[in-house]
C-alpha cells in the first residue's frame, strides 16, 4: 500500500528534537519506569530517537517492527517470541486498520503481557472514536 503521507524516519528523528517530542518521551519514559521491564520489550514501529531514549533512560533493551502495519499479515506474527511488554507509541492514529495491527500485535503478547497505547490527544483518531453525536 502507498501511503504518500507517511513520513520518513529521518523526517520524525529530526522532529524528536523539539522540546515538545522530548517532554512527550519523558512521560512515556517516566510510565514505562512503573513496569517490569526484565522480559522481551516491543515498541510497534521502526527504531526511532524515541526508542533510542528509552532504552538509556531504562536501561533495557528494545526490539523494533518494520513495515506496513496496515498490511494483512502483520510483520511479526510468525516468530516464536512471546513479548512482555509491547509499546504502541503514536502509531495508531496513523493506521488505515487499527484493528487490524492490534489483533497482530495480541499474537505477540504473553498472557500477563502489558501493552502501553500512547497517542496525541488531539489527533485524528481520537475523534474518530468520539461516539458523541453532539461533536
Amino acid at each position: 500500500m502507498i501511503k504518500e503521507f507517511a513520513r520518513p524516519v529521518d523526517f520524525i528523528n529530526k522532529q524528536s528534537q523539539l522540546p515538545s517530542f522530548r517532554y512527550r518521551d519523558s512521560r512515556i519514559i517516566k510510565h514505562l519506569s512503573k513496569l517490569d521491564l526484565s522480559g522481551y520489550i516491543l515498541d510497534i514501529g521502526e527504531r526511532t530517537v524515541m526508542t533510542q531514549r528509552m532504552e538509556d533512560a531504562l536501561n533495557i533493551k528494545i526490539g523494533n517492527t518494520m513495515g506496513d502495519l496496515d498490511e494483512k499479515f502483520f510483520p511479526f506474527e510468525k516468530r516464536d517470541i512471546k513479548y512482555d511488554v509491547i509499546i504502541f507509541s503514536h502509531v495508531i492514529e496513523h493506521l488505515f486498520n487499527p484493528l487490524l495491527c492490534l489483533k497482530g500485535i495480541k499474537k505477540l503478547m504473553k498472557p500477563d503481557a502489558t501493552l502501553v497505547i500512547c497517542t496525541g490527544a488531539r489527533g485524528t483518531f481520537t475523534r474518530w472514536m468520539n461516539t458523541d453525536s453532539n461533536n
